[in-house]
């Protein structure tokens, strides 16, 4: 997945008031017959934590993820911040039998990951975590986002990335109860990986049929 910035077509050109409906459509290469892809979206007003981030951060919140982080820790700016950084995006975009093959054939944590910090020496202002200093940090801040925003349209990958991340700690019980929950629960490309992995774990053995 890659966002795209479209924020500059999203103003009516009379008022410049990018609240609203907004019907755009983007032309592939005239060449390839293809039609154009055309969407329909509504632009709302922050509110709450998400309007405070937004007049704090002068209209670019995302621009200072470590701030964020810090000041407004329930808004939906911060939300979409951890989701990019975690490790869930790119999970959620993994082939569901890769994500079982790296669990089971002992590929652990699944990598470092870089995560806003206050006061980090890098100039991106964010600074590595592995292991379990970056389970951690996923599960402080999953459990954060998913208490406050349950059905954010991420939510499941979230507690996909969070039972995979219960499965490589080898709690394997805990894991395999989030799984199943996904399994049955969850949109159908988390549901689909879940059951995946359940698979791959009876098949090692983890767990019971």
């Amino acid at each position: 997945m890659f966002p795209v910035n479209i924020s500059h077509l999203c103003f009516d050109r009379q008022a410049r008031n990018p609240l609203g409906e907004h019907h755009l459509c983007f032309q592939w290469d005239p060449t390839s017959g293809r039609a154009p892809l055309c969407v329909t979206f509504t632009v709302q007003a922050p509110t709450g934590e998400d309007a405070a981030a937004y007049q704090v951060f002068k209209g670019d919140p995302l621009a200072h993820p470590a701030d964020l982080l810090q000041r407004f820790p329930t808004s939906t700016y911060t939300a979409h911040i951890v989701y990019q950084r975690s490790g869930a995006e790119g999970l959620s975009e993994s082939d569901p039998s890769k994500i079982a093959e790296a669990l089971t054939g002992g590929m652990g944590l699944m990598g470092e990951i870089w995560v806003p910090v206050p006061g980090a020496t890098d100039k991106s202002g964010l600074a590595p975590l592995s292991g379990q200093a970056a389970v951690d940090w996923r599960l402080k801040w999953f459990n954060i986002i998913l208490t406050n925003h349950p059905d954010i349209w991420f939510a499941d990958q979230l507690r996909l990335k969070r039972a995979v991340d219960q499965v490589a700690l080898k709690n394997y019980q805990v894991g395999a109860a989030d799984l199943q929950t996904l399994s049955q629960q969850a949109k159908p490309d988390v549901a689909q990986k879940a059951q995946t992995i359940l698979s791959a774990m009876k098949q090692k053995g983890w767990i019971k049929n």
